[in-house]
């Protein structure tokens, strides 16, 4: 090997090395992201996140998203409290705080600069997707079902302690089926890794991994579908209620006043 490529190599694991150190000086204690999906294919994400230690006041988000106009993305920040009724109150950071893409390495992160003081206490960014999913306005996937899979990498962190992922479908969707998903239940682990539930009267599926170290991944993939009324059991209804009146029209028609059944004529 040439002197030169020798050079080239030591400067790329010196690089890699030096970079690494970044990345394990961050140590989220608790991370979790909200997936709102929209029919027209864009998503609203919504981070939440404490920091458990950081040596540095850069943190470095995985960017997991496929979008293809980065630049449009627009970031907000905000504070984390507790209200007097025991929910989040939410102190939104002006617009010089609010994290931006950049790219290490040719790998995609979001960057975000914060202070060491306010690094344990709770933050949360949200922001838009327009490209996240399609959803093909008529219902040519077999059955009706659109698949739907996800995916989250950590290429920044050394470990999250609690990670979870929440996917939320649009109005109006159901879910089919859950085909896969990372973790596994297994025999060694028979607790489920996802739950279904419901956010803002929409259906939802959300994935939990405890201890998630640097380079593994959650995954999901499930089939989804509009939800749509059954006209077979509306129909069902309407012709019991037909045949009802057709064959017990007499008694109908014999009912007085009291409802006992009995018609004025037989009355002595």
């Amino acid at each position: 090997m040439k002197a030169e490529h020798k050079l080239f190599l030591l400067l790329i694991i010196l690089s890699s090395f030096l970079f690494c150190i970044s990345i394990f000086a961050q140590k989220p204690n608790t991370y979790s992201e909200k997936i709102m999906m929209n029919e027209n294919g864009s998503a609203n994400i919504v981070w939440k996140f404490t920091v458990e230690e950081n040596t540095s006041n850069e943190l470095l988000f995985p960017w997991n998203f496929s979008s293809k106009n980065l630049a449009d993305i627009k970031f907000s920040l905000y504070k984390v409290g507790k209200s007097k009724t025991n929910t989040d109150s939410l102190i939104q950071f002006s617009a010089a705080y609010n994290p931006s893409i950049v790219d290490r390495d040719g790998i995609k992160f979001i960057s975000l600069k914060i202070d060491q003081a306010e690094q344990s206490k709770s933050r949360l960014i949200k922001f838009t997707v327009k490209d996240f999913i399609e959803f093909p306005k008529d219902n040519n996937e077999e059955y009706g079902n659109y698949p739907v899979k996800y995916r989250y990498i950590n290429t920044s962190f050394p470990q999250i302690k609690r990670f979870e992922s929440t996917l939320v479908l649009p109005a109006g969707f159901v879910i089919v089926s859950v085909d896969e998903t990372i973790p596994k239940q297994t025999e060694d682990n028979p607790v489920s890794p996802f739950q279904l539930g419901v956010v803002d009267s929409k259906n939802s599926i959300t994935l939990k991994v405890q201890n998630m170290k640097l380079g593994e991944h959650a995954f999901l993939k499930l089939n989804v579908k509009r939800e749509a009324k059954s006209y077979l059991v509306l129909f069902a209804f309407g012709a019991a209620g037909l045949l009802y009146l057709f064959f017990f029209r007499d008694l109908v028609t014999q009912k007085n006043g009291n409802g006992n059944g009995i018609s004025d004529k037989t009355k002595n």
